[in-house]
């Protein structure tokens, strides 16, 4: 054992670690010997206290002359690796936060094995502890209190954040009444509260989310959960869930109800207990979605009980229907008893009087008050690979895309499923106004066609439209088409094939198009550097109004009805919200803010509706990937996983010794880079910072690496030293968040595609300055840059007019063209005479070679799962694949617009 000035402490005998007064007594010892100890340069002062996270002493930082605390790593986890490098990415994404209700993180140290975490030391005392004294807090005191937490949830959840153990100890109160809340990101190291690790206490299972009791995956509303606990543990005195034991917890919690805090408490605002009962919500996507939101209703909670006049807050309704829950008769009654001696006849009167008129009112004003319907939701298939939804006009038929591969029709009300068409690839079928018929863009080989198939079956027709998204007319006689890269709208008569183009512009991405129910208006959703906008467009006089811009992924605007709204998407951390954009039917003007239908979806990001509205068919979608390594040798193919969970991992690159492998972790908005033997092992993180940093690539000589980061509208290449060290940003680049594909050349030289730019763009690191792959402009997009082995050439997928896997010279800038198939390029053999790749689209489960000189492809190695972006060894034995994993099934949403009746 080793003390904390280096010198070797004498061996004494070891009190037997499984007797439990033998421990405390250890850990006295310990806790008496830190006391006036100076460990670097923090003289330790007292014990502030303990728990599962190790013991928190009050110390004097003797170059800042100032008093702080440190919390000691306990040992069972600073001698794991893992967790400790894993404790000091939490710390280290929990010390950027720095908000007034959030206790603030100094520094994270070590000194001779110990490690330690340096933090703000507050003057005052656990909210648990002020329970305990009080038993119940004020009201006034409780909104204080809960408003300042949601205050810190909000500042932390903005920045990916999680708690995860919010908990009256984890709470701090000081003298004037500020609340901080303690220790932030440090509750996932260790398995803090997982039930599946050790050291669990029955004081934090109790404030533990349904989805945790579980062993779930777990989000932002599993600290909105918690918080909801905590807010009745103030209001009540005691914990709605209770248990003697950690599993009768965790069963009282996932199964059961709590009491109404007015059984416990009979002065708690209606209102503040209907908050309580949606932060409690066992199914987290009807739970508050976000602190926000919860923070709003208890402004407006506090702001009506210091006036004395109540109203619902509009995110309550649903959990209350009347103004004055019966609950509280009880207590009213009494009241009346009190003053039914014979002297208080007349006050009695009075109060039985008063108590009728205003029961009287009550039952007036919620007869004219309009509580919103609560939105339901029915899952319809159960196959977790059901794409494309689209339910017919009368709502009664839907037609979705089976394995991706196959078009089907179901009846709502019952009955076998009936197949209408089988191809390579089916995408986005969208019914003809009448019903009578299905559009939908089909690929075949090579080849891509838009058919229209006949709801029952039968021989479909070709059309000549064309576009990456459609929309019929009212009538049904025109077919709207538009690309991705477009900067028109095309409109096909469907009879005669007559086209007609209606030009758009002011944008670098043309996404959606949706045809108005007046058939005057077309709606298009485009895409530029990283903003999101809403047009109409007059299909007489093409005119382009603006109708609504954010910076959040927006997804598939639809027109309601009557063309009185819009509703379209808003994803953000991997949850959805519907939302409604009130417009002028005749102009497409906006006519009021847009607002939030249903919030928190777990839904995809394509949805239809029934002609009269009332009926939304979506997907809701899981999407993870993970990291197989595949080996090749003489007689055979071994694969196996490198990493597993639920977790995205991508854009893998191995090294030029073949030792390492580089990857993304994590999911929008925000991913690392990460660092593992190629074997398999440990990964390393290698980046921080709130940002979305992916597609890294190694320099040729294996000591650098260059990569994207996303951080709001900017895409910007950076490069690091192949341990996260001396991190560059490149200022003036701007890398395309749709195609953020890096190569790194010989002569370091850095190839990337530059944002709105077809050709790609050749960086020197040491001048910033760039020059196009392509002297002459590029016709056509191009994608997937890879290096030949001897760095003279480089691999293509090209979309030219002649269209194919392309090889560039480097040295003369020549081309020479491969194939004319479908190949997107993953690498090159070592002999620089293959170039491995996937047919048919990004993904596949067939991996081929073929010969740069021209020929036949020869398979390699064919997996049963479908694999995506993949490192190839310097050698060409090893292949490190991502492989994705999705579940999609289709769901009916009914009752969400209060408005459509």
């Amino acid at each position: 054992m080793t003390t904390f000035n280096g010198t070797s402490a004498p061996k004494t005998a070891q009190p037997d670690e499984n007797d439990a007064s033998s421990r405390e007594s250890l850990l006295q010892k310990n806790i008496m010997t830190m006391i006036g100890k100076t460990i670097s340069h923090y003289k330790i002062l007292a014990k502030l206290g303990e728990g599962g996270m190790g013991i928190v002493y009050k110390a004097e930082d003797t170059k800042l002359d100032r008093f702080v605390a440190i919390k000691f790593l306990p040992h069972h986890i600073a001698a794991n690796n893992d967790e400790r490098q894993r404790f000091k990415v939490e710390a280290k994404a929990a010390a950027a936060l720095n908000h007034p209700n959030i206790a603030t993180i100094h520094a994270i140290e070590e000194a001779d094995g110990e490690m330690f975490i340096v933090m703000e030391f507050i003057e005052g005392q656990e909210l648990r502890k002020l329970l305990i004294d009080n038993d119940q807090l004020s009201i006034d005191n409780c909104l204080s209190y809960a408003i300042q937490i949601a205050e810190g949830l909000k500042a932390a959840h903005a920045k990916g954040i999680i708690h995860r153990d919010i908990k009256s100890g984890n709470l701090m109160v000081t003298e004037s009444g500020q609340v901080k809340i303690m220790d932030f990101g440090l509750a996932k190291i260790g398995g803090g509260v997982h039930l599946t690790k050790s050291g669990t206490t029955l004081g934090t299972a109790a404030y533990m989310s349904p989805e945790q009791a579980r062993g779930a995956p777990v989000d932002h509303r599993t600290d909105i959960w918690s918080f909801g606990v905590v807010l009745y543990e103030m209001l009540a005195g005691r914990l709605p869930f209770r248990g003697e034991y950690e599993q009768a917890m965790m069963y009282s919690i996932v199964n059961e109800e709590p009491d109404p805090v007015s059984k416990v408490r009979a002065d708690v605002p209606p209102e503040l207990e209907a908050l309580i009962h949606k932060a409690l919500t066992k199914d987290a996507n009807e739970r508050y979605q976000h602190a926000d939101e919860m923070l709003v209703d208890l402004k407006t909670i506090q702001k009506a009980h210091e006036s004395g006049s109540l109203t619902l807050p509009g995110a309550l309704h649903g959990f209350r229907t009347g103004l004055v829950p019966t609950k509280k008769l009880p207590f009213l009654i009494e009241k009346i008893r009190k003053c039914t001696r014979p002297k208080n006849f007349a006050v009695a009167a009075l109060i039985v009087l008063g108590i009728l008129a205003g029961l009287l009112l009550i039952d007036r004003v919620q007869k004219k008050q309009v509580v919103p319907s609560v939105a339901k939701h029915k899952q319809v298939t159960f196959t977790g690979n059901a794409h494309y939804p689209a339910i017919s006009p009368d709502g009664q038929f839907i037609a979705y895309v089976e394995d991706k591969k196959k078009l089907v029709l179901q009846d709502l009300s019952g009955g076998q499923l009936l197949e209408l068409y089988q191809a390579n690839d089916i995408l986005s079928p969208q019914w003809s106004p009448n019903g009578s018929e299905i559009l939908a863009r089909v690929k075949e080989g090579d080849s891509s066609r838009t058919l229209l198939i006949p709801r029952l079956g039968g021989k479909p027709r070709g059309t000549i439209v064309r576009g990456g998204s459609m929309a019929w007319s009212p009538d049904g006689i025109w077919i709207a088409g538009a690309f991705l890269d477009w900067k028109k709208v095309v409109l096909t008569n469907k009879l005669t094939g007559e086209q007609k183009e209606v030009p758009v512009s002011g944008f670098e991405w043309l996404t959606e198009i949706d045809w108005s129910p007046s058939g005057k208006l077309m709606l298009v959703l485009t895409q530029d550097k990283g903003k999101y906008v809403i047009w109409t467009l007059t299909l007489d006089k093409g005119q382009q109004r603006k109708m609504y811009e954010i910076e959040k992924e927006l997804l598939n605007p639809r027109w309601a009805p009557g063309g009185e709204a819009i509703y379209f998407f808003i994803r953000q951390n991997n949850t959805t919200d519907l939302m409604k954009l009130p417009v002028s039917a005749e102009t497409g003007e906006t006519r009021a803010e847009a607002f939030t239908l249903v919030s928190g979806l777990q839904a995809g990001d394509y949805y239809t509706l029934s002609a009269n509205g009332k009926r939304l068919l979506y997907t809701r979608f899981l999407e993870y990937s993970n990291l197989w390594l595949v080996e090749l040798h003489q007689d055979k193919v071994e694969t196996k996983p490198l990493v597993q969970g639920t977790s995205s991992y991508g854009h893998p690159a191995i090294s030029p010794d073949g030792k390492w492998v580089v990857f993304n972790k994590g999911k929008f908005p925000y991913t690392h880079i990460y660092k593992m033997p190629v074997a398999g092992g440990t990964p390393e993180q290698l980046t921080l910072g709130e940002a979305l940093h992916a597609s890294a690539v190694w320099s040729p000589d294996g000591k650098r690496l260059a990569f994207g980061s996303f951080k709001g509208n900017e895409a910007k290449i950076w490069t690091m030293d192949a341990n996260g060290d001396n991190p560059r940003q490149f200022t003036r680049t701007r890398l395309s968040a749709d195609a953020p594909e890096i190569a790194w050349a010989p002569h370091n030289k850095i190839i990337y595609q530059a944002a709105g730019n077809r050709n790609l763009s050749i960086l020197d690191p040491e001048t910033e300055e760039e020059r196009p792959l392509i002297q002459a402009d590029s016709v056509g997009w191009i994608f997937f840059p890879k290096y030949s082995p001897d760095r003279t050439k480089v691999v293509v997928w090209w979309n030219r007019s002649d269209a194919g896997l392309w090889v560039i010279s480097l040295v003369d800038d020549s081309q020479m063209k491969v194939s004319d198939q479908a190949v997107i390029p993953v690498g090159w053999s070592p002999d620089g005479n293959w170039i491995y790749g996937f047919y048919g689209r990004v993904r596949g489960k067939t991996l081929v070679r073929l010969p740069v000189s021209g020929g036949e492809s020869e398979i390699v190695f064919t997996l049963p799962e479908e694999i995506f972006l993949t490192g190839v060894s310097p050698d060409g034995r090893k292949f490190v694949c991502m492989v994705p994993q999705t579940q999609s099934d289709v769901w009916l949403l009914e009752n969400f617009d209060p408005d459509i009746k």
